[in-house]
């Protein structure tokens, strides 16, 4: 049995999923995402109030900037999309194509296609990039179903599994809940239950509003950045929190600007003394009169206005150019998730630097596959579900392969190809000598198999007849 905590001032995990602030075991001046609060009260100095910067960032903000946020959201996709742009193929050991398929790639196969296993891990992936982890509830018929905060029960095969649920952080809670204090337990420092919680932020569900413990053993948590063995990782928006805040303050004040000069606010300059002691007068007919035309002309759409003495002229309130704040703060957001600004809003941008940014955003994606996804998310989902018998245990290792992000797509291949053939046209037509591509090489330029030794065979050696392709 796992110990737990028995006083509440030892508790280490801290509550976020409300936006609340609790201690995460880092002393008084540290917020529940571990963010450093500010203690200051002189405003003068303290750039983060200026800035209108929060001093404690919770999972309920973080979720709002990344749904509410264009630029936020992006940045939680983003990479994901690209990561998942095509699903890898999972073997039981080698596979070259001859051998039958082993117990464990059967019914792997019906986990992929029936319970959507790479659409589930998806979800689970941005899920966990929006806070600290996300989670996947196996919903699992067990032939001796206890209590959910008991230790789930082994099953025997995939027909038990019933579905796959992503979460977010915020519907698996740990707020006020214990850790494991036995440092001679491999789950040393994580809870020893979770809350599953929906009416929270981050539930779409209008209907369910529950609440129910959880034994640890019924969840699969994910957590990238959580490189020290916990299920706590690190927030994807955490570092370019504020340059979001900015970029919604400095499109905010552009909008508000443009709206009140557009409002066409007026304003009268009174020059007959006369007529400005009798407007001045609240109770005066010629108050109420000189409203009335105002309010008569700003409501029209042709209305003219007839003032004696006064001088007119409408209020408009001049902005800088927001462009570069902008820029600056986009691009200090896209530094912080590693991702270029092209390839997170589409930017347009010279060739050259387009085909860069998208190679070093696909090295991203294709590093995040082999040491997250693969490892965290993948093994971490089969291991489990083999554990707890849904799936047959693999007869030899798994092995993950994934496509090439920087292979050409099937139109480029074939652009590729037809250039070939061009230079090849232009050698024959010059009458320089041999072709400079084979047969075989245009074809795999194409994305196709080269001859096989079998269809070269039926020429022979005499056989000298060449086309104008291979002359």
């Amino acid at each position: 049995m796992h110990k737990r905590n028995k006083s509440k001032q030892q508790r280490k995990l801290a509550a976020n999923s409300h936006g609340n602030s609790r201690t995460f075991g880092r002393g008084g001046n540290f917020s529940g995402y571990g963010f450093p609060v500010s203690t200051s009260q002189n405003t003068t100095y303290d750039v983060a109030r200026q800035a209108g910067w929060p001093d404690v960032v919770g999972f309920a903000q973080l979720w709002r900037m990344g749904t509410k946020n264009p630029i936020g959201k992006a940045g939680i996709h983003r990479l994901v999309d690209k990561t998942w742009q095509t699903h890898p193929v999972i073997t039981d050991g080698d596979d070259d194509g001859k051998r039958s398929k082993t117990k464990f790639e059967i019914d792997l196969q019906i986990l992929i296609t029936k319970h959507k296993l790479f659409s589930r891990l998806k979800g689970a992936d941005w899920r966990q990039r929006v806070g600290r982890y996300a989670a996947i509830l196996p919903i699992i018929k067990e032939s001796n179903p206890g209590e959910s905060s008991d230790e789930i029960t082994t099953v025997s095969g995939i027909d038990a599994l019933l579905k796959l649920v992503p979460k977010f952080e915020s519907e698996v809670d740990v707020t006020d809940v214990s850790t494991i204090s036995d440092i001679s337990d491999v789950n040393y420092g994580n809870p020893t239950h979770f809350n599953l919680r929906e009416g929270v932020v981050g539930d779409r569900n209008p209907i369910d509003n529950i609440e129910v413990q959880l034994h640890p053993s019924r969840v699969i948590t994910y957590a990238e950045g959580a490189d020290d063995g916990s299920i706590f990782g690190i927030p994807t928006l955490e570092a370019g929190f504020n340059d979001l805040i900015n970029l919604e303050s400095i499109g905010a004040s552009a909008a508000i600007t443009m709206k009140k000069n557009a409002q066409q606010r007026i304003v009268a300059s009174i020059r007959d003394g006369q007529i400005a002691d009798k407007i001045s007068n609240p109770n005066s007919e010629a108050y109420k009169s000189f409203n009335r035309s105002m309010d008569n002309f700003d409501k029209g759409v042709k209305n003219s206005l007839v003032l004696y003495g006064m001088d007119v002229h409408t209020l408009n309130t001049t902005l800088a150019d927001p462009t570069n704040p902008f820029t600056i703060a986009l691009t200090s957001f896209c530094a912080s998730i590693s991702t270029p600004v092209s390839e997170l809003v589409g930017l347009q941008m010279n060739e050259q630097a387009s085909a860069s940014n998208s190679a070093a955003f696909n090295k991203t994606a294709k590093s995040r596959r082999e040491n997250f996804v693969n490892p965290e998310i993948i093994m971490k989902t089969l291991d489990y579900l083999i554990n707890v018998g849904v799936l047959s245990k693999p007869t030899n290792e798994i092995i993950i392969t994934w496509d090439d992000l920087d292979e050409d797509t099937p139109s480029e291949k074939l652009g590729t190809a037809g250039k070939m053939m061009e230079i090849n046209k232009k050698n024959y037509d010059a009458g320089r000598g041999p072709q400079v591509f084979s047969s075989e090489e245009i074809r795999k330029a194409a994305g196709y198999e080269a001859d096989s030794d079998d269809e070269l065979e039926e020429f022979s050696e005499d056989d000298d007849e060449l086309t104008p392709m291979d002359k």
